[in-house]
Protein backbone atom coordinates (compact mmCIF):
# COMPACT_ATOMS: atom_id res chain seq x y z
CA UNK A 1 0.00 0.00 0.00
CA UNK A 2 1.60 3.13 -1.11
CA UNK A 3 1.45 6.70 0.71
CA UNK A 4 1.54 9.55 -1.50
CA UNK A 5 2.83 12.36 0.92
CA UNK A 6 0.88 14.91 -0.21
CA UNK A 7 -2.76 13.07 0.60
CA UNK A 8 -5.60 14.75 0.79
CA UNK A 9 -7.39 14.09 4.68
CA UNK A 10 -10.92 14.22 4.85
CA UNK A 11 -11.60 16.73 7.47
CA UNK A 12 -15.14 15.85 9.54
CA UNK A 13 -16.48 18.56 11.41
CA UNK A 14 -19.52 18.80 13.75
CA UNK A 15 -22.90 18.36 12.49
CA UNK A 16 -25.49 20.86 11.73
CA UNK A 17 -27.01 21.81 15.16
CA UNK A 18 -24.00 21.07 17.18
CA UNK A 19 -22.40 23.11 19.51
CA UNK A 20 -20.56 24.40 16.34
CA UNK A 21 -23.11 25.56 14.27
CA UNK A 22 -22.50 27.64 11.48
CA UNK A 23 -19.11 25.84 10.87
CA UNK A 24 -17.97 23.79 7.71
CA UNK A 25 -19.89 20.42 7.69
CA UNK A 26 -17.90 17.29 7.11
CA UNK A 27 -17.74 15.51 3.83
CA UNK A 28 -20.21 13.06 4.47
CA UNK A 29 -19.81 11.52 7.57
CA UNK A 30 -18.35 8.03 7.61
CA UNK A 31 -17.63 7.80 3.96
CA UNK A 32 -13.82 7.29 2.95
CA UNK A 33 -12.38 8.72 0.10
CA UNK A 34 -9.19 7.61 -2.00
CA UNK A 35 -6.61 9.82 -3.76
CA UNK A 36 -6.56 10.00 -7.25
CA UNK A 37 -4.21 6.97 -7.39
CA UNK A 38 -6.14 4.88 -5.36
CA UNK A 39 -4.40 4.87 -2.16
CA UNK A 40 -6.20 5.75 1.40
CA UNK A 41 -6.94 9.25 2.22
CA UNK A 42 -6.52 9.63 5.30
CA UNK A 43 -9.94 10.95 6.90
CA UNK A 44 -9.00 13.89 9.71
CA UNK A 45 -10.92 15.37 13.03
CA UNK A 46 -10.03 19.12 14.29
CA UNK A 47 -9.46 19.54 17.68
CA UNK A 48 -11.92 22.30 19.34
CA UNK A 49 -9.72 25.25 19.57
CA UNK A 50 -9.27 25.22 16.04
CA UNK A 51 -13.12 24.87 15.85
CA UNK A 52 -13.50 28.20 17.76
CA UNK A 53 -10.56 30.30 16.38
CA UNK A 54 -12.65 32.38 15.36
CA UNK A 55 -13.54 33.73 18.92
CA UNK A 56 -10.24 32.61 20.60
CA UNK A 57 -10.56 35.89 22.63
CA UNK A 58 -13.92 35.67 24.24
CA UNK A 59 -13.35 31.79 24.65
CA UNK A 60 -9.80 32.68 26.84
CA UNK A 61 -12.22 35.44 28.34
CA UNK A 62 -14.85 32.77 29.43
CA UNK A 63 -12.71 30.30 30.39
CA UNK A 64 -11.43 32.61 33.19
CA UNK A 65 -14.27 33.91 34.17
CA UNK A 66 -16.61 30.71 34.09
CA UNK A 67 -14.32 27.77 33.53
CA UNK A 68 -17.38 24.94 34.53
CA UNK A 69 -18.89 26.32 31.53
CA UNK A 70 -16.13 26.54 29.50
CA UNK A 71 -15.76 22.92 30.05
CA UNK A 72 -19.13 21.94 29.12
CA UNK A 73 -18.71 23.37 25.98
CA UNK A 74 -15.24 21.42 25.48
CA UNK A 75 -17.62 18.34 26.28
CA UNK A 76 -19.67 18.89 23.86
CA UNK A 77 -17.36 19.54 21.13
CA UNK A 78 -15.66 16.29 21.86
CA UNK A 79 -18.94 14.38 22.34
CA UNK A 80 -19.65 15.68 18.92
CA UNK A 81 -16.30 14.49 17.73
CA UNK A 82 -16.27 11.20 19.23
CA UNK A 83 -19.60 10.71 16.75
CA UNK A 84 -18.00 11.78 14.03
CA UNK A 85 -15.17 9.11 14.83
CA UNK A 86 -17.41 6.62 15.27
CA UNK A 87 -18.93 7.70 12.01
CA UNK A 88 -16.07 7.25 10.28
CA UNK A 89 -14.99 3.91 12.00
CA UNK A 90 -18.37 2.86 11.05
CA UNK A 91 -17.15 3.35 7.15
CA UNK A 92 -14.19 1.47 7.47
CA UNK A 93 -11.48 3.72 9.11
CA UNK A 94 -8.70 1.82 10.50
CA UNK A 95 -6.48 5.16 11.00
CA UNK A 96 -7.55 8.96 11.27
CA UNK A 97 -5.98 11.67 12.37
CA UNK A 98 -6.92 14.06 14.73
CA UNK A 99 -5.26 17.75 14.54
CA UNK A 100 -5.78 20.90 16.24
CA UNK A 101 -3.10 23.47 15.55
CA UNK A 102 -4.50 26.11 16.94
CA UNK A 103 -4.15 24.53 20.52
CA UNK A 104 -0.67 24.23 20.91
CA UNK A 105 1.24 26.18 23.63
CA UNK A 106 2.77 28.62 21.07
CA UNK A 107 -0.70 29.74 20.14
CA UNK A 108 -1.84 29.50 23.45
CA UNK A 109 0.39 30.22 26.18
CA UNK A 110 1.46 27.59 28.60
CA UNK A 111 -1.33 28.60 31.26
CA UNK A 112 -4.38 27.92 28.69
CA UNK A 113 -2.44 24.80 27.08
CA UNK A 114 -2.40 22.79 30.42
CA UNK A 115 -5.92 23.86 30.79
CA UNK A 116 -6.61 22.38 27.34
CA UNK A 117 -4.99 19.42 28.33
CA UNK A 118 -6.91 19.49 31.66
CA UNK A 119 -10.39 20.04 30.27
CA UNK A 120 -10.12 18.59 27.06
CA UNK A 121 -7.41 16.40 26.07
CA UNK A 122 -7.01 13.99 28.91
CA UNK A 123 -10.95 13.53 29.44
CA UNK A 124 -11.70 13.41 25.48
CA UNK A 125 -8.82 10.85 24.63
CA UNK A 126 -9.66 8.70 28.22
CA UNK A 127 -13.34 8.25 26.64
CA UNK A 128 -11.60 7.61 22.88
CA UNK A 129 -9.25 4.97 24.22
CA UNK A 130 -12.09 3.53 26.88
CA UNK A 131 -13.87 3.16 22.64
CA UNK A 132 -11.35 1.30 21.85
CA UNK A 133 -11.70 -1.40 24.30
CA UNK A 134 -15.04 -1.80 24.29
CA UNK A 135 -16.46 -4.84 22.52
CA UNK A 136 -17.45 -4.32 18.57
CA UNK A 137 -20.38 -2.69 17.90
CA UNK A 138 -22.24 0.81 16.85
CA UNK A 139 -20.29 2.78 19.96
CA UNK A 140 -16.76 0.96 19.52
CA UNK A 141 -13.87 2.73 17.85
CA UNK A 142 -12.11 -1.28 18.43
CA UNK A 143 -9.33 -1.56 15.94
CA UNK A 144 -8.28 2.24 15.21
CA UNK A 145 -5.70 3.67 15.48
CA UNK A 146 -5.45 7.67 15.83
CA UNK A 147 -2.55 10.12 14.55
CA UNK A 148 -2.34 12.96 16.87
CA UNK A 149 -0.59 16.16 15.79
CA UNK A 150 2.67 15.86 16.81
CA UNK A 151 2.16 19.56 18.78
CA UNK A 152 -0.40 17.92 20.63
CA UNK A 153 1.76 14.67 21.21
CA UNK A 154 4.38 16.93 22.21
CA UNK A 155 1.72 19.08 24.94
CA UNK A 156 0.68 15.87 26.50
CA UNK A 157 4.39 14.16 27.09
CA UNK A 158 5.47 17.61 28.35
CA UNK A 159 2.84 17.91 30.90
CA UNK A 160 3.68 14.21 31.72
CA UNK A 161 0.50 13.14 30.90
CA UNK A 162 1.60 10.42 27.94
CA UNK A 163 5.40 8.87 27.29
CA UNK A 164 6.64 7.49 24.00
CA UNK A 165 7.34 3.41 23.84
CA UNK A 166 8.90 1.82 20.41
CA UNK A 167 6.66 -0.68 18.59
CA UNK A 168 8.43 -2.77 15.45
CA UNK A 169 6.57 -3.57 12.77
CA UNK A 170 6.68 -6.94 12.08
CA UNK A 171 6.92 -5.88 8.47
CA UNK A 172 9.09 -2.96 7.95
CA UNK A 173 9.92 -3.29 4.24
CA UNK A 174 8.71 -0.49 2.15
CA UNK A 175 6.31 -1.39 -0.96
CA UNK A 176 8.37 -4.12 -3.15
CA UNK A 177 10.41 -4.77 -0.41
CA UNK A 178 13.32 -2.57 -2.07
CA UNK A 179 13.58 -0.17 1.24
CA UNK A 180 12.83 0.39 4.25
CA UNK A 181 9.03 1.95 5.09
CA UNK A 182 8.28 5.38 4.97
CA UNK A 183 6.13 7.04 8.14
CA UNK A 184 2.77 7.03 6.33
CA UNK A 185 3.31 3.14 5.45
CA UNK A 186 4.06 2.39 9.10
CA UNK A 187 0.95 4.73 10.31
CA UNK A 188 -1.36 2.41 8.21
CA UNK A 189 0.41 -0.76 8.85
CA UNK A 190 -0.68 -0.05 12.79
CA UNK A 191 -4.38 0.58 11.98
CA UNK A 192 -5.80 -1.12 14.99
CA UNK A 193 -2.61 -2.76 16.43
CA UNK A 194 -1.91 0.44 18.83
CA UNK A 195 -4.01 3.17 20.25
CA UNK A 196 -2.09 6.58 19.58
CA UNK A 197 0.42 7.61 17.47
CA UNK A 198 1.97 10.53 16.36
CA UNK A 199 5.42 11.21 16.69
CA UNK A 200 5.86 13.33 13.07
CA UNK A 201 3.67 15.66 11.07
CA UNK A 202 1.40 13.29 8.27
CA UNK A 203 2.97 15.79 5.99
CA UNK A 204 6.17 13.67 6.32
CA UNK A 205 4.69 10.40 5.52
CA UNK A 206 7.35 10.30 3.20
CA UNK A 207 10.16 10.02 5.63
CA UNK A 208 12.00 6.85 5.81
CA UNK A 209 11.99 4.36 8.94
CA UNK A 210 15.11 2.70 8.77
CA UNK A 211 14.93 0.76 11.74
CA UNK A 212 10.93 -0.27 11.20
CA UNK A 213 9.88 1.22 14.86
CA UNK A 214 7.47 3.86 14.99
CA UNK A 215 6.52 5.27 18.43
CA UNK A 216 3.15 4.57 20.39
CA UNK A 217 1.76 7.60 22.26
CA UNK A 218 0.74 5.62 26.20
CA UNK A 219 -1.31 7.78 27.96
CA UNK A 220 0.04 7.87 31.59
CA UNK A 221 -2.36 10.87 33.33
CA UNK A 222 -4.15 8.05 35.46
CA UNK A 223 -0.76 8.04 37.41
CA UNK A 224 1.25 10.90 36.86
CA UNK A 225 -1.30 14.07 36.12
CA UNK A 226 -2.48 14.25 39.45
CA UNK A 227 -1.09 17.46 40.12
CA UNK A 228 -2.82 19.13 37.68
CA UNK A 229 -5.79 21.17 38.67
CA UNK A 230 -8.72 19.57 39.23
CA UNK A 231 -7.75 16.23 38.37
CA UNK A 232 -9.18 13.35 40.98
CA UNK A 233 -6.20 10.95 42.25
CA UNK A 234 -5.72 7.69 41.24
Amino acid sequence: MTWPPDAPVQRAFCPPNGPCEGLPSGHGHGALGRTEDGGPAVPEVSGPMTVLESCLAPAFKLWRRNSPLMRRILGSIGGELLQDMLRLKKGGAQLISYADPVGTEAILGPHFAALLAEDFLLPFLGRMSALMDGPPGEESLGGLTVHLCPRTSHLLTALGCAEWRPFRLDRWEGTGGSRPMTYGEACLSCGGRVKFIGQMCLKNGGALLEDGVIQELVLTHLRETEGLRGLPPR
